[in-house]
Protein backbone atom coordinates (compact mmCIF):
# COMPACT_ATOMS: atom_id res chain seq x y z
CA UNK A 1 0.00 0.00 0.00
CA UNK A 2 0.95 3.60 -0.29
CA UNK A 3 0.92 6.62 1.66
CA UNK A 4 -0.93 9.56 0.51
CA UNK A 5 2.14 11.44 -0.15
CA UNK A 6 3.70 8.31 -2.36
CA UNK A 7 0.25 8.38 -3.78
CA UNK A 8 0.45 11.91 -5.17
CA UNK A 9 3.75 11.59 -6.23
CA UNK A 10 2.84 8.70 -8.13
CA UNK A 11 0.02 10.47 -9.75
CA UNK A 12 2.35 13.92 -10.54
CA UNK A 13 4.71 11.59 -12.20
CA UNK A 14 1.94 10.01 -14.33
CA UNK A 15 0.30 13.41 -15.09
CA UNK A 16 4.11 14.30 -16.29
CA UNK A 17 4.21 11.37 -18.59
CA UNK A 18 0.83 11.28 -20.20
CA UNK A 19 -0.07 14.94 -20.32
CA UNK A 20 2.89 16.62 -21.49
CA UNK A 21 4.17 13.51 -22.96
CA UNK A 22 7.80 13.55 -20.78
CA UNK A 23 10.29 10.67 -21.91
CA UNK A 24 10.02 8.14 -18.71
CA UNK A 25 14.00 8.96 -18.36
CA UNK A 26 13.50 12.24 -17.65
CA UNK A 27 11.26 11.93 -15.33
CA UNK A 28 13.46 9.03 -13.52
CA UNK A 29 16.47 10.86 -13.76
CA UNK A 30 18.61 8.51 -14.48
CA UNK A 31 19.03 5.45 -17.39
CA UNK A 32 21.07 2.31 -18.11
CA UNK A 33 23.40 2.27 -21.69
CA UNK A 34 25.56 -0.17 -21.64
CA UNK A 35 26.61 -0.61 -18.30
CA UNK A 36 26.51 2.81 -17.48
CA UNK A 37 24.14 4.67 -16.06
CA UNK A 38 23.65 8.04 -17.06
CA UNK A 39 22.04 10.91 -15.40
CA UNK A 40 19.14 12.45 -17.93
CA UNK A 41 17.88 15.68 -18.06
CA UNK A 42 16.07 18.09 -20.45
CA UNK A 43 16.99 18.84 -23.53
CA UNK A 44 19.81 15.59 -22.96
CA UNK A 45 19.07 13.08 -25.70
CA UNK A 46 17.51 9.73 -23.99
CA UNK A 47 19.54 6.76 -24.87
CA UNK A 48 17.14 4.53 -26.91
CA UNK A 49 17.37 0.06 -26.98
CA UNK A 50 17.71 0.97 -30.66
CA UNK A 51 20.99 3.12 -29.85
CA UNK A 52 22.59 0.77 -27.98
CA UNK A 53 21.65 -2.34 -30.21
CA UNK A 54 23.33 -0.98 -32.78
CA UNK A 55 26.80 0.14 -30.62
CA UNK A 56 26.71 -3.82 -29.84
CA UNK A 57 26.79 -4.34 -33.67
CA UNK A 58 29.48 -1.85 -34.42
CA UNK A 59 31.80 -3.27 -31.37
CA UNK A 60 31.71 -6.62 -32.40
CA UNK A 61 32.27 -5.48 -35.90
CA UNK A 62 35.43 -3.49 -34.88
CA UNK A 63 36.76 -6.28 -32.56
CA UNK A 64 36.35 -8.75 -35.69
CA UNK A 65 38.75 -6.52 -37.78
CA UNK A 66 40.78 -6.12 -35.08
CA UNK A 67 41.56 -9.81 -34.16
CA UNK A 68 42.05 -9.85 -38.30
CA UNK A 69 44.71 -7.27 -37.68
CA UNK A 70 46.60 -9.14 -34.94
CA UNK A 71 46.60 -12.42 -36.85
CA UNK A 72 46.53 -11.29 -40.68
CA UNK A 73 47.13 -14.97 -41.75
CA UNK A 74 43.72 -16.19 -40.42
CA UNK A 75 41.92 -13.07 -42.03
CA UNK A 76 41.97 -15.19 -45.79
CA UNK A 77 40.76 -18.49 -44.21
CA UNK A 78 38.31 -16.53 -42.40
CA UNK A 79 36.79 -14.51 -45.29
CA UNK A 80 36.95 -17.92 -46.98
CA UNK A 81 35.18 -19.68 -44.93
CA UNK A 82 32.11 -16.98 -44.30
CA UNK A 83 31.99 -17.06 -48.29
CA UNK A 84 30.61 -21.21 -47.79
Amino acid sequence: LLTDDQRQLYHQLLYRRYQHHEPIQYIVGQWDFLDHVFQIRPPLLCPRPETEELVMHALGEIRKEQDQMQSPEKAPAQAKAQQN
